[in-house]
């Protein structure tokens, strides 16, 4: 385990992050190889794919802190994880309202990242197609690294406002039900819904890895994270509201 301070978040990186660390290198590496360039420009093309995706992830959890502090929570500690990154929100939701906003500012940061890198990127290439610019390789390479990080955001934004709770996604929902049926049956209506979810994710990787693909491991596995992730919510909801094991997270990513 390894803590660091950045811009006032105490970022805490687990064990398990080494494992996502490693998967994004070697996709990154794997989409830097398109370029057809030596073996170390191919390897600092593959960190910067790295660094943007730590940063991007970064920037979406961090949001949701900030938002949060407008409605008065204290929110500073970001986890690193598995499969992604989790922000402690150290109280309790007090509305549906606050959870709407706080849930819906992370998606909302990573797409609009998406359509600035992308919309920089088809600028970009409209230029080129025009003969606008002429072909400097560092200006191929903003271009590519737009692409990228564009793609990238956009996947992340779009994954998380699925309603698979406790996802943003999820948490949009659950807001929801929680106006419309009262807090503790809007939970469980967002628990059903998020358990759908995860068997869905299950089988689709079974069926993946049935034929052969290694990647349906990775939605074997998320699945199963985000059903133990559900029943824990489940039971810790049934806590007493001021109990520390109450407290909201934000187990995502």
């Amino acid at each position: 385990m390894f803590t660091a301070r950045v811009f006032g978040f105490r970022i805490t990186v687990e064990a398990g992050f080494l494992f996502l660390f490693c998967l994004i290198f070697l996709s990154g590496f794997q989409i830097a190889s398109i370029l057809n360039l030596p073996f170390l420009f191919t390897l600092f093309i593959a960190s910067g794919i790295e660094f943007g995706f730590l940063s991007s992830l970064l920037m979406h959890e961090a949001m949701h802190l900030v938002v949060a502090r407008k409605y008065g929570h204290e929110g500073r500690k970001i986890f690193l994880l598995l499969f992604g990154a989790a922000g402690i929100i150290e109280k309790k939701f007090k509305e549906p309202k606050e959870e709407f906003f706080i849930a819906l500012a992370g998606p909302l940061t990573s797409l609009t990242l998406g359509g600035i890198f992308l919309g920089t990127f088809f600028v970009l290439d409209g230029l080129y197609a025009a003969g606008r610019l002429s072909d400097v390789f560092v200006l191929e390479l903003i271009a590519f690294f737009c692409q990228v990080f564009g793609i990238l955001n956009s996947i992340l934004g779009v994954f998380n406002l699925l309603p698979a709770y406790p996802t943003d996604g999820g948490r949009i929902l659950n807001s929801f039900f929680w106006k419309f049926y009262g807090e503790e049956k809007g939970l469980r209506y967002s628990l059903v819904v998020g358990n759908v979810f995860s068997f869905l994710f299950i089988g689709a990787g079974v069926l993946s890895f049935s034929y052969g693909r290694w990647s349906g491991l990775w939605y074997i596995l998320l699945g199963t994270w985000l059903f133990f992730q559900q029943q824990s919510i489940k039971e810790s909801s049934s806590l007493p509201p001021d109990s520390p094991d109450a407290d909201s997270t934000w187990p995502h990513e």
